[in-house]
């Protein structure tokens, strides 16, 4: 039998030949990876291992200074000397991090990783700031992941940069015997503590003066503000700047900053030393025989308005507005008293009582109180009389002493029979009656008229906040009796800077001018950037009738029997007029004393203005106390003004 044998195929394969050089230039290529990959795990390696806690440790300590806000100066407010009512002092805030406090690095002798930061930065907080190891480390227990911890508030800058110079100095003692040491020595670390410990910066409002013109610069806090503080706060406030920072490709911060535009500075017209002088008199006043529910002040130029010198009784720190220490009770209950009844004040409760008188010594009766001003409205009701060509220097009036209303039951006294009187001696012995002759002679609509030309019923535009209007009875309102009782300054009601702008243009030859605190506003650089327009308003009065009020007014004071001699200073020129308002309810024996003159007879170079309100004395309607009292605060600060008698000019 024969087999069938397969034959084997052999299959021939063909092999492709590789040239030399390329499987070197492979070779290269694979050598390149591999050494590049060798270089990126290096790399990653140490970013991670070696320097990871130090990026992440320098990342950390530079947040705080990632768009941080940057403080501005708030502006000062000024005497229009110079000195300094109020400026914002640098004040700094402690701020601790918990976290780096506890931040542990990787010491050299042991490799073991240790907190190197936290017993060095317990002992600069006790030593430098005053508190104790317990203290921070309680803080640091609760606040382990915290960053930002603020420690203290508004420290002095004093604090801050003792603590400071002792830091550089104690690493300048570092570097000092770290240059001694010799070669292969190992040298010492100085343990930078500026992540653990930092500040920031702020700034806090102080008044020098303290109680100085309290009740016209006011105060500044984040709840309440009061006085020129509150007026011209926009132009006060600055605007805050910016610390911008950002990290780059190298993992270095990059910084831009914006910085801070510091607030305008308030130049005002009042002289501090005027200011204090007036003050003092009224604090003697108070404490004296006499005192009042509250007495005030203002000195003013009468030719632009411009205020020198604005006080009350209510005065207070500006540096601790709340503080009420130095009021007695019976001082707050007479402060009180001008703004509720007395069973009003008994109902109150403790806290409704404290804010109740704080906001009394907090108001600015000069501008903020309207009152009836009596007698010294009457140069008002004169002017217009003279104005309407419905009486001359030479017109009469008689006085039999009360004058009859049809629409009123009773007579309206007058405080004497007169009998004849001049036009300038209705003013020389303030007769009520006269004055309820010209109101009606006048008219309702041009009694009103009037009103207004003077500026009552409005506000005088004065540069202070929560002024007051006052009270006019309107011409479909001014009955009879209403119009001839207003002639003499009672029914309506008016506040001291609408009189003090009034009366001022009667004596300054009808030019009206709004009554002002601020002279001029200086940026910090000390550019003036806002001047107060001493520009004139509106007229009142001709220059004739000017000319003889003038006279009527010296002669209230000169003339041995008119009503205002009590205000006469040995070598000065001096006129005005007194006012004794009744005060609501009638017939209580409550009055409002006051006294409205100037100084200078050609050209009145100071007024002033002196009310108070209920002096404690059995017999209110005296006019005295206040002329007396005007002649003292002029005797003292005129010489400050610049004013002389004519004796000392010679």
């Amino acid at each position: 039998m024969v087999q069938n044998r397969k034959k084997k195929t052999k299959v021939k394969i063909k092999r492709r030949f590789v040239p030399d050089h390329m499987i070197y230039k492979l070779s290269f290529v694979f050598l390149a990876f591999l050494v590049m990959l060798f270089v990126l795990i290096t790399i990653i390696y140490n970013v991670i291992h070696v320097k990871g806690e130090q990026y992440e440790k320098r990342v950390l300590s530079q947040q705080t200074y990632v768009s941080n806000v940057i403080p501005y100066r708030r502006g000062e407010i000024q005497d229009r000397n110079g000195t300094v009512f109020a400026r914002s002092e640098p004040v700094y805030d402690l701020i601790i991090s918990p976290k780096d406090i506890l931040y542990k690095e990787e010491s050299k002798k042991t490799g073991k990783k240790v907190q190197k930061y936290k017993e060095l930065t317990i002992q600069a907080l006790e030593e430098y700031f005053g508190y104790s190891k317990e203290e921070i480390e309680e803080i640091i227990k609760e606040r382990p992941n915290s960053q930002y911890y603020r420690l203290a508030k508004e420290l002095e800058e004093e604090v801050v940069e003792a603590y400071q110079e002792a830091r550089k100095k104690e690493q300048e003692a570092v570097n000092a015997r770290n240059k001694k040491k010799k070669k292969g020595e190992e040298k010492e670390e100085f343990i930078n503590l500026d992540n653990c410990i930092y500040f920031e910066m702020g700034y806090r409002r102080i008044y020098p003066l303290k109680k100085n013109a309290s009740n016209i610069i006011g105060f500044s806090r984040e709840t309440a503000s009061y006085g020129l503080e509150r007026y011209y706060n926009d132009k006060l406030s600055g605007t805050v700047g910016r610390n911008y920072g950002y990290f780059n490709a190298e993992g270095e911060l990059e910084r831009t900053v914006k910085p801070a535009i510091d607030g305008y500075t308030v130049v005002t017209t009042l002289d501090a030393n005027v200011q204090q002088r007036v003050e003092k008199h009224i604090k003697k006043f108070q404490e004296g025989k006499i005192g009042s529910n509250r007495t005030s002040v203002v000195i003013s130029n009468p030719q632009n308005g411009e205020i020198y010198a604005m006080a009350s009784t209510n005065s207070y720190d500006l540096n601790d507005p709340s503080n009420l220490e130095d009021y007695t009770e019976r001082e707050i209950t007479w402060l009180l008293k001008s703004y509720y009844k007395d069973s009003e004040i008994k109902a109150m409760e403790e806290e409704e009582r404290q804010a109740a008188a704080l906001n009394a010594v907090w108001r600015n009766f000069c501008v903020s109180d309207a009152y009836e001003p009596g007698s010294t409205f009457k140069p008002i009701t004169v002017s217009a009389v003279l104005e309407e060509n419905l009486g001359t220097d030479k017109s009469t009036y008689y006085c039999d002493g009360s004058q009859s209303f049809s629409n009123w039951p009773k007579p309206i006294k007058c405080t004497h029979v007169h009998e004849l009187l001049t036009m300038g001696q209705t003013i020389m012995f303030s007769c009520n009656d006269a004055l309820m002759q010209m109101a009606t002679k006048l008219g309702a609509k041009k009694f009103y008229r009037y009103e207004r030309l003077f500026g009552l019923g409005e506000d005088t535009g004065v540069d202070l906040p929560d002024e007051a209007s006052g009270m006019l009875l309107t011409v479909d309102r001014l009955t009879p009796v209403d119009l001839g009782v207003s002639g003499f300054g009672q029914s309506g009601t008016v506040t001291m800077m609408q009189m003090v702008a009034a009366f001022s243009s009667i004596i300054n030859g009808g030019n009206y001018y709004i009554p002002h605190v601020m002279k001029r506003i200086v940026d910090s650089n000390g550019a003036i950037v806002e001047t107060y327009p001493d520009e004139i308003v509106k007229k009142t009065v001709s220059d004739k009738t000017s000319q003889l009020l003038k006279k009527y007014l010296y002669q209230t004071v000169t003339d041995d029997n008119a009503t205002a001699i009590g205000a006469r200073v040995k070598g000065y020129e001096i006129g005005g007029k007194t006012g004794t308002a009744e005060k609501h309810p009638r017939g209580n024996g409550n009055y409002l004393l006051s006294f409205l003159g100037y100084v200078g007879y050609d050209k009145p170079q100071v007024l002033i203005y002196v009310v108070i309100d209920e002096p404690h004395v059995e017999e209110q309607a005296h006019s005295g106390f206040a002329t007396e009292f005007a002649a003292e605060i002029l005797k003292d600060v005129l010489p400050f003004l610049g004013i002389y008698k004519e004796s000392e000019l010679n």
